[in-house]
């Protein structure tokens, strides 16, 4: 038992290590995590080191500081779940709990007592982010963290009440800390506490993942895929690629635009434009800035004709749009070409060599318009992807 009293204490402090190098790595919920087991672990080590300050003051302290270890992985699990961290609440939870504490060492002298009070305190913590939860969480290490938030819980509630049923009578603060029951408890308690502990990790760590690649497919000036998103969006689609429609977009004359304006005038016309999509496009659209003032939109539920009721509004709202905030005093236009997907199309670009040959007769035929492309015919051979020249 004393060689395994030390051990709890230097996993914990391992496992904040952890949640401290994905707090560095762009993580702000694991420094919540971080302090819980940081406090888990001077918890632990607690139990021997302030044996000096006498049984109830080692009781009052150890309990203290896993109150705060729950009330940081109560903070942590709602900012995991993107809630709203209501820490004042949590923390008259906590000074709650803890007056219960004080109560029960040292006006009820009651060793039942305090266990029930410190064990319903963390467990309600724990038990308060998972009961805000508006549903069953979608990726599988989040469900596997509510079950063991829950089991946690349980443990806790559960041990409390065994504990008051079936301990004897003269069951002391000075007694406790070499009973079976607390070494039990402690061997329970560390067992659910290094999966609850490893699979938050796991959660946070995938939501760092998540950031970095998102960020990696997103362009920054826009909010929209760039081009490597926007490719990898499409293997999602490739078995129902044989559907569909393809708008290649095109901010008329932008050149014209920068060299006139300026580039901040610029990028601000391309943001514009990217939040008109962003506002007008049907919830299953996915919009791509393919780079400069080139977008590319994939409707795969639309059929050409709906594609370019789709391009005509945005056309029309982009034309109406006010720059003038920015500089820019006069009407700005774009074009746009429109091809449907063809169950022998190989791949998507495909579709948008074709929709990228119509926005081209588009700009031949005047700008400021939308051209489909309601026949077979291949596309045009000899035209690249890029329209700067007709720009």
């Amino acid at each position: 038992m004393d060689n395994f009293t030390f051990l709890p204490p230097l996993v914990m402090l391992i496992f904040a290590c952890a949640y401290l190098l994905v707090w560095f790595y762009g993580s702000r919920v694991a420094i919540w995590w971080a302090l819980g087991f940081v406090g888990h672990a001077v918890a632990f080590a607690g139990e021997v080191a302030f044996q000096p300050l006498g049984d109830e003051m080692r009781t009052l302290l150890v309990d203290a500081v896993f109150i705060l270890s729950y009330l940081a992985l109560s903070l942590g699990l709602s900012a995991h779940f993107a809630q709203r961290l209501q820490v004042g609440r949590r923390i008259l939870l906590s000074l709650v709990g803890f007056g219960l504490v004080v109560y029960a060492i040292f006006a009820a002298e009651s060793l039942r007592f305090e266990l029930l009070a410190v064990d319903f305190t963390c467990g309600l913590l724990l038990l308060l982010p998972i009961a805000r939860l508006g549903g069953w969480p979608r990726q599988m290490v989040d469900r596997v963290l509510v079950v063991l938030a829950v089991m946690a819980t349980l443990d806790f509630v559960g041990r409390a009440l065994v504990f008051a049923a079936i301990a004897p009578a003269d069951s002391s603060f000075a007694t406790y800390a070499t009973s079976f029951y607390a070494y039990a408890a402690q061997v329970s308690g560390t067992l659910i506490g290094l999966s609850f502990a490893l699979v938050g990790l796991g959660a946070v760590a995938l939501d760092v993942l998540d950031r970095y690649r998102d960020a990696a497919e997103t362009d920054y000036l826009t909010g929209l895929l760039n081009r490597r998103g926007f490719e990898n969006m499409t293997l999602a689609h490739i078995d129902r690629m044989s559907e569909g429609a393809v708008i290649l977009c095109d901010i008329d004359r932008f050149k014209r635009i920068n060299d006139l304006y300026g580039h901040a005038a610029g990028d601000g016309v391309i943001a514009g434009f990217a939040a008109l999509l962003k506002h007008a496009l049907p919830t299953t659209a996915h919009a791509a800035r393919f780079g400069g003032e080139e977008f590319v939109i994939f409707l795969p539920t639309h059929s050409n004709l709906e594609a370019t009721s789709v391009a005509e509004t945005i056309r029309e709202a982009f034309g109406e749009t006010d720059f003038s905030m920015i500089g820019i005093r006069e009407p700005i236009t774009a074009s746009f070409g429109i091809a449907s997907i063809r169950a022998v199309d190989r791949s998507i670009h495909a579709a948008i060599s074709r929709a990228d040959a119509r926005m081209y007769v588009a700009k031949s035929m005047g700008r400021n318009r939308v051209v489909a492309d309601d026949t077979p015919a291949p596309a045009e051979s000899g035209h690249a992807a890029s329209v700067s020249a007709a720009a």
